[in-house]
């Protein structure tokens, strides 16, 4: 059905770290963001008001917990990132790996041409699809990953990609 050539290199995963949030997970934290912030505000003018230095503690938490919320997104962006890249370093000599991506009826089959790997996924695995400006990266449940290089798609393949997508994986969160 779809077959493409992806090279994964230390561009590409600055690229994709963006995605290692999901959307879902990024709304929740910056809801979170915006009730501590505001809880925490809050307090401190309710402590001020009142001059009760424990109220005021309790606002200054509040607001320091809804910044390591926002951090948090950019340090898994970060970790994604590190790991992928020594991932890449650790198997390649030239820092880049090229991976052909067969999408078939039944699965999808991941052939690493730089260590002759191989691995079948079936459809059901993946649980999320995100999207870059150059790449699709497939997400299972199990935190694996299966990139997709626009540039082996023409026009009119993107669509019908993403449609044969929609069909065959179930399981995506669209």
């Amino acid at each position: 059905m779809f077959k493409t050539n992806t090279i994964l290199n230390e561009e590409t995963i600055k690229e994709l770290k963006v995605l290692a949030v999901s959307p879902k997970k990024k709304k929740f934290a910056i809801i979170l963001y915006v009730v501590c912030s505001l809880i925490g505000l809050s307090s401190i003018v309710l402590g001020l008001i009142l001059s009760n230095t424990s109220i005021i503690i309790d606002g200054v938490t509040t607001a320091l917990t809804a910044t390591i919320v926002i951090w948090a997104i950019f340090y898994v962006r970060r970790i994604f990132q590190k790991t992928n890249i020594k991932m890449i370093e650790e198997i390649s000599k030239t820092n880049s790996i090229e991976i052909e991506t067969i999408f078939n009826e039944d699965n999808v089959i991941i052939n690493n041409l730089t260590t002759s790997a191989k691995i079948e996924l079936e459809y059901d695995s993946f649980i999320r699809l995100g999207e870059t400006s150059n790449m699709y990266v497939l997400f299972t449940g199990s935190s694996q990953q299966v990139y997709v290089s626009k540039n082996c798609l023409n026009k009119k393949e993107i669509n019908s990609f993403k449609d044969f997508i929609k069909e065959k994986c179930k399981n995506i969160k669209w």
